[in-house]
């Protein structure tokens, strides 16, 4: 994993993600406010069970400045263990990145509604809900329409797959779900 953490920012620093970390306030105040469409691909894996599996997501947030950001999302997620597991819904949450330069470290949180699934031996388990959810990332070629982002996720039901009448039950592991998310995701900006 940080054999190809490292890759990625190799190719992105030789197409011309060059780093600045300029952290002037005035700075963070010039850019205009902007609209960012995004689309990434993620790796997930449900924390609760194992066996991982494959998400998608595609966002739009719009930007008060250089380190304000407001966004919503859909997600969709879908992961094999000893069955099959997948969730989908839609956020809206904040961001806050830690500069103003052309890379940049952020964080977000915000609520989500989802839709999680699971499917053991012919059972099926199926449950809407809300939570929250917290993201940490980097963005890099924050300078030019075209950006890239690192992100991890991780979203927090305010439920269970089923309601339980025991917290000592011993299926209350398998019916919990948290779904952490690992992805390179691409930006395209409208200003």
């Amino acid at each position: 994993m940080r054999f190809s953490v490292s890759c990625f920012f190799m190719v992105l620093f030789a197409i011309g993600a060059t780093p600045s970390f300029a952290t002037d306030a005035a700075d963070a105040e010039k850019p205009p406010a902007s609209l960012h469409f995004s689309g990434g691909a993620y790796w997930v894996r449900n924390l609760s069970e194992s066996g991982g599996g494959i998400a998608g997501e595609i966002d739009v947030s719009y930007h008060f400045n250089r380190r304000y950001a407001i966004h919503g999302d859909a997600r969709i997620a879908i992961g094999r263990a000893e069955g099959f597991w997948g969730f989908r819904g839609g956020s809206l949450g904040g961001r806050y990145f830690l500069w103003t330069g052309s890379i940049s470290p952020y964080f977000g949180a915000g609520l989500s509604v989802m839709r999680l699934e699971q499917v053991v031996l012919s059972q099926e388990k199926r449950r809407l809900g809300v939570g929250v959810f917290g993201a940490i990332g980097i963005e890099t070629r924050r300078q030019s329409k075209n950006r890239y982002k690192v992100q991890i996720r991780l979203d927090t039901p305010f439920f269970l797959l089923e309601d339980k009448v025991s917290l000592l039950d011993e299926d209350l592991i398998s019916d919990s779900f948290l779904p952490i998310t690992v992805g390179i995701i691409w930006t395209r900006v409208f200003p």
